[in-house]
């Protein structure tokens, strides 16, 4: 049903947003707000009372690669279940499985970064379409997003524990973003190849309508020039923050669920599963030192070779894994 009101000039709602019904991510999803977008997303949250300035800070803090502003926007409540999310993944988490989880791919990302030429000429690598795509053009570029993210606050379960998430988002979070609209702008032919680019321009056609309701709901309308009539999202004020409806409704539930599945961690089953779990991530932490060894092409090819056997020893851990010698 289309409601008229106050008009934000499109010049305010040139920036992105995020969908309405997810919960907030702590990492890597964050990048991903902007990619693909055709059109604009309404925001997470809006602060105080969803005047055209606080929609802009939302959507502006996005394109400028400061997530931090989602942190922000949510209602303080939610703030505190994420950070006990935090706190019983850190507490149920085997730390000697993620922390050397992270020492391993610490280890791939130097593999990445000494040993390109390798990399790029093993016939290992032959039929691999991201040597022959824009992020293999700008290896360095790509390789360094992932150098930021295992050496991150993610990095070790007690570094995680620490972890506060405004700050992380301000930091880590913002150079992931930049650098990862660094690495499209590089791989993309032409400007309009860069989603960050395409979700710009199409904000900036935007109109953005905000209808407040009886007491606490309101609505949003994000209407485009492909999109006469716009889309609107139903908004709900959660201690002084508007936030989509439909995520009020449903953060309770989804915030159980995911406690329970995080309280899953320990569990018996997970305790059965750390022995092949630890002989598995000490095979490949041991082939990543030998290719970090490698003196010739001959000897990388050979110990990439070797980690297919450490591949179908991680399948074996799969639930829907086949019984041996069943088909894979």
């Amino acid at each position: 049903m289309h409601r008229s009101g106050t008009r934000f000039p499109a010049s305010a709602a040139g920036h992105a947003g995020v969908r309405p019904g997810a919960l907030p991510g702590l990492a890597l999803g964050l990048t991903l707000l902007l990619s693909g977008c055709k059109k604009p997303a309404p925001p997470a949250a809006i602060p105080g009372a969803a005047s055209p300035d606080a929609v802009r800070t939302v959507m502006e803090g996005l394109t400028e690669n400061r997530p931090q502003v989602l942190w922000e926007a949510l209602p303080p409540s939610y703030q505190a279940d994420i950070r006990g999310l935090v706190a019983t993944f850190c507490d149920h988490a085997d730390a000697d499985i993620y922390d050397r989880f992270f020492r391993i791919l610490g280890k791939g990302v130097q593999v990445l970064q000494r040993k390109k030429e390798f990399i790029f000429n093993s016939p290992m690598t032959l039929d691999n379409v991201i040597i022959d795509s824009g992020i293999g053009l700008h290896w360095k570029e790509a390789v360094g997003v992932l150098d930021t993210l295992v050496n991150s606050e993610l990095a070790s379960i007690e570094s995680l524990r620490r972890l506060d998430p405004g700050k992380f988002l301000a930091s880590t979070g913002s150079r992931l973003m930049s650098d990862m609209e660094e690495l499209a702008d590089l791989a993309q032919r032409s400007p309009r190849g860069n989603p960050w680019v395409r979700a710009r321009e199409a904000l900036e056609k935007a109109q953005i309508t905000f209808v407040p309701g009886d007491g606490n709901q309101g609505f949003l309308t994000f209407a485009t020039t492909e999109e006469a009539d716009g889309r609107e999202v139903e908004m709900t004020q959660v201690e002084g923050r508007w936030i989509p409806a439909q995520m009020a409704a449903d953060w309770k539930t989804k915030v159980a669920e995911a406690r329970g599945r995080l309280a899953g961690l320990s569990s018996p089953e997970a305790q059965k599963a750390k022995p092949m779990v630890m002989m598995i991530l000490n095979g490949l932490e041991g082939s990543m030192n030998s290719l970090l060894a490698a003196r010739s092409q001959k000897e990388f090819d050979e110990i990439l070779r070797g980690l297919k056997s450490i591949g179908d020893m991680a399948k074996a851990l799969r639930p829907d894994a086949p019984p041996s010698g069943g088909p894979q």
